[in-house]
């Protein structure tokens, strides 16, 4: 169990600092603009900030719980990352936190793959008979044991 906690972990802590970074950096350009078009910037900085919001939540919360959706949703940070590297967009003009951001977040979500996606278990079942197995053990509720106060069967 140990082995499958720690890529989690790692990969938990890259793509939170994808999201803080977007966080800082939203809300530094949302309050000081550093453009003639003061709302251009201003709308920028806020969409941003919001991105990191909204990516730092599926961090913390599904993405922590092994919600494979949280893991495809958080796609969009190298995608988003690799965009800008590729179409050398601001902020700055050296675009080596581009290459960090876009590392940080292929870590994040290639490290813990397993953890979302576990190799399935072999049986000595068809597939057919494995998924109705499952299924049937799925539906019956669980084990019960002696009733309080009476005594145990023997047999």
């Amino acid at each position: 169990m140990h082995e499958r906690k720690w890529p989690l972990l790692i990969g938990r802590i890259c793509l939170a600092i994808v999201s803080a970074g977007l966080l800082v950096f939203g809300a530094i350009v949302a309050a000081v603009p550093m453009g003639a078009d003061v709302g251009l910037y201003r709308a920028n900085g806020l969409a941003s900030f919001g991105l990191g919001l909204f990516g730092g939540l599926i961090v913390l919360v599904p993405y922590r719980r092994g919600e494979p959706w949280a893991w495809y949703a958080l796609w969009f940070y190298p995608l988003f990352w690799a965009a800008h590297l590729i179409g050398q967009l601001p902020p700055g003009t050296d675009h080596i936190h581009q290459v960090v951001f876009i590392a940080l977040s292929l870590t994040g979500l290639l490290l813990p793959a397993r953890a979302f996606f576990p190799p399935a278990e072999s049986s000595d079942l068809g597939d057919e008979d494995a998924a109705a197995q499952s299924n049937i053990s799925a539906s019956l509720p669980p084990p019960q044991g002696p009733v309080q106060g009476l005594p145990p069967h023997k047999i």
